[in-house]
């Protein structure tokens, strides 16, 4: 996939697993403005849906940041999936309980410096 293209769109069904085998991605909340903050994944792990997740519509909107290359699979083969290669049951939870930490934390982060602004003086211009 090309930079800068859109695979991804915030509030569209959850319906699939993206592996990221080769590239980097950006996602952003588009519904939070042009401030709400940017989370990058250089690759080589998991988005989207993930297997075990309660997730029922895309948080983020995800673009391409250089050309990509990685493999989707639907929801609906999840159990085959699990079926075929026993050994992904243990990797999802994991990951599952990372993006978690992760998002928290980029949220966390942008919550204080919005009250930092609103609490700091404005700087004289001179």
């Amino acid at each position: 996939m090309s930079p800068r293209k859109v695979f991804i769109r915030e509030n569209d069904p959850a319906d699939r697993m993206v592996v990221l085998l080769e590239g980097e991605i950006r996602g952003r909340r588009e519904s939070g403005g042009p401030d709400s903050p940017v989370i990058n994944d250089p690759g080589t792990d998991g988005d989207g849906l993930l297997p075990f997740s309660r997730l029922k519509t895309y948080p983020l909107t995800i673009r391409a940041v250089v050309p990509i290359r990685g493999l989707l699979f639907p929801a609906s083969k999840f159990p085959e999936l699990y079926h075929r290669i026993p050994e992904l049951t243990q990797r999802p939870v994991g990951m599952l309980t990372d993006r978690v930490r992760s998002v928290t934390q980029v949220e966390q982060q942008s919550q204080k410096l919005a009250a930092l602004g609103k609490l700091s003086p404005a700087w004289p211009m001179s």
